[in-house]
């Protein structure tokens, strides 16, 4: 994880408390071919969020499970959660299926990428969703399950579906709440950093769709 070296004692308790409010978690550096140790000691990253407890975008990347961050983690409420791990099925088995974790308590913007893909998911997995009180944007890297999502979760304002390029034939059973950024590798990481920027733009074209600015056949951002 990024860690920061600054001085936790020269501050008030509430400090980060009270003007942290995004964070991101980097369980491990990205580097091709290898996996270097997390600089974090358990003791010193509950330390970490304990204090950040005015977070209202998380993102974490990495793992959940390694080291157990999950844990740590169930005093938070952000309304913005954004998840690009590679044990998304697994952290979020029993006790913590059916998002019933209470960092999901609040959220309304969720992104969900498996970054491994190598167990993907099926919807059942999902389902829970529908539960979710606050969700109404939702993102995830599964184009196959847009439909289900879209039956599923009929509160969902906005559903971003990253892709390496437009379905025409599997867009003709979506509906207006769909938007495709079309994504490389780098490109979807300049967008899982832009945080709630994402979100702004697919209200914006969804709101231009609306208007009739946007053909209803288009789905995919920037306008087309």
């Amino acid at each position: 994880m990024r860690r920061s070296y600054a001085p936790w004692t020269t501050n008030p308790p509430d400090f980060f408390s009270k003007t942290t409010r995004q964070l991101t978690l980097m369980t491990f550096t990205m580097y091709i071919g290898g996996r270097p140790k997390n600089q974090w000691t358990m003791p010193e990253l509950e330390r970490l969020l304990r204090a950040c407890t005015g977070i209202t975008e998380l993102s974490v990347c990495g793992c959940l499970s390694d080291p157990p961050i999950l844990g740590l983690m169930e005093h938070l409420r952000p309304t913005r959660l954004n998840l690009a791990v590679l044990d998304l099925v697994s952290a979020f088995s029993v006790p913590n299926s059916n998002f019933a974790h209470p960092l999901f308590q609040r959220v309304s913007h969720l992104l969900l990428c498996d970054i491994e893909e190598v167990a993907t998911p099926v919807w059942h997995h999902w389902t829970a969703l529908s539960r979710l009180p606050a969700l109404t944007h939702l993102a995830v890297i599964r184009g196959d399950l847009v439909p289900t999502i879209l039956a599923t979760l009929p509160r969902l304002q906005v559903l971003v579906l990253f892709s390496e390029k437009l379905e025409v034939e599997a867009a003709h059973s979506w509906d207006r709440r769909v938007v495709v950024v079309v994504a490389d590798y780098q490109s979807f990481w300049d967008n899982w950093h832009e945080g709630v920027g994402l979100w702004m733009r697919a209200d914006a074209f969804l709101d231009q769709k609306r208007r009739g600015d946007v053909p209803e056949s288009c789905y995919q951002l920037p306008a087309c």
